[in-house]
């Protein structure tokens, strides 16, 4: 096959298993992304409509997770090889050549992914808490707070999963043979720990969304909210964050892996029947 044609493959691939991914995932745990904003918000959990209309929000979430996710995955598996020829000269150590690649890869998708999830996330968390929607001129204030979010997550969740891969997946001459079911509680595990880890800036990121006056940024909410309420208002909602992003984790990167599977087969066949390949 064409060098161009294989690119165009994975790039298609990646892209379609993302956008499947994401729908599977967003539709099956809005419910405790719903207790998690709730639980984060100024009103508290009470105050900003309780346990009622825990899919408020939904049809925004799914309009917007598809291509998000279809972009990160699109973007972080075509940097992967990028980045990997950039670090390969510079780092000899095989394990710390691949966090970082993955690391730096994963930085690169969200960066890219955020441009759409920005507006959404903020349109979703103001149907989260029944409060009304954002002036068109405030969609964008959380971007920054988006990316200090979900930048760091990434860089901690996709280096773990891979190397959770390498570690449970069966080796072969061709490299890693991996297996779909085995990946996802890899994901799992990798997901809910880094989401415990970057939790506070979860919490800041939900407040800036939610605010309609003074913009403020993202550490000086954290400051503030430290020393108003302590350090473990930081950590507000992480046990449901850590439990939807584990859940998350289990099935966005199961299906994500799955996906691939049933699209690698699909765009094979169809190279199969293009002459230049």
């Amino acid at each position: 096959m064409e060098p161009w044609l294989a690119l165009s493959s994975s790039f298609a691939e990646s892209m379609m298993a993302g956008a499947v991914a994401g729908f599977v995932c967003d539709l099956t745990l809005y419910p405790l992304d719903t207790l998690k904003t709730r639980l984060q918000a100024p009103g508290g959990l009470r105050g900003s409509g309780g346990l009622v209309g825990a899919y408020r929000g939904i049809g925004i979430t799914l309009a917007g997770s598809v291509p998000c996710s279809a972009l990160f995955f699109s973007t972080y598996e075509s940097a992967v090889p990028c980045v990997d020829g950039v670090v390969a000269s510079r780092c000899d150590a095989v394990e710390a050549r691949h966090c970082l690649v993955n690391a730096i890869a994963a930085a690169i998708g969200e960066f890219v992914a955020a441009t759409i999830r920005t507006p959404i996330e903020a349109l979703k968390q103001r149907r989260q808490v029944n409060s009304e929607p954002p002036a068109a001129t405030l969609l964008w204030r959380g971007w920054s707070a988006t990316l200090l979010r979900d930048v760091p997550f990434s860089m901690v969740q996709y280096p773990l999963y891979h190397a959770a891969k390498r570690y449970c997946c069966s080796p072969s001459k061709g490299g890693i043979v991996e297996d779909p079911s085995r990946a996802a509680l890899c994901g799992s595990l990798t997901s809910a720990t880094a989401a415990a880890l970057t939790t506070p800036f979860d919490v800041a990121q939900t407040r800036v969304m939610l605010a309609d006056g003074e913009r403020r940024s993202t550490f000086a909410i954290m400051r503030d909210l430290a020393r108003a309420r302590g350090v473990s208002a930081l950590f507000a909602g992480a046990a449901p964050r850590s439990a939807w992003m584990g859940l998350g984790g289990l099935l966005f990167l199961g299906s994500y892996e799955h996906a691939k599977v049933l699209c690698r087969g699909t765009l094979h066949g169809c190279e199969r029947q293009n002459p230049v390949c």
